[in-house]
């Protein structure tokens, strides 16, 4: 079974930038519009149920060092 995190931010990034170069280094995102019903939504889905923690923390240090 999985987790998630929902985190929702002020700062608004074009996410789909920062999806394609996550992607760049073999990371991938769900951007916001994927899963935030025609709504607008600003923050990031963290799922971290499936993933090991190694990963879990390699994407977390790319994901802040994109924004």
């Amino acid at each position: 079974m999985g987790s998630c995190l929902l985190d929702r931010t002020s700062y608004a990034p074009d996410w789909q930038k920062v999806a394609e170069k996550l992607l760049a280094k073999g990371i991938h995102i769900i951007t916001p519009d994927c899963y935030s019903h025609g709504k607008d939504v600003n923050g990031l889905r963290l799922s971290f149920g499936s993933v090991s923690e190694e990963h879990l923390e390699e994407g977390i240090r790319a994901l802040a060092e994109m924004l």
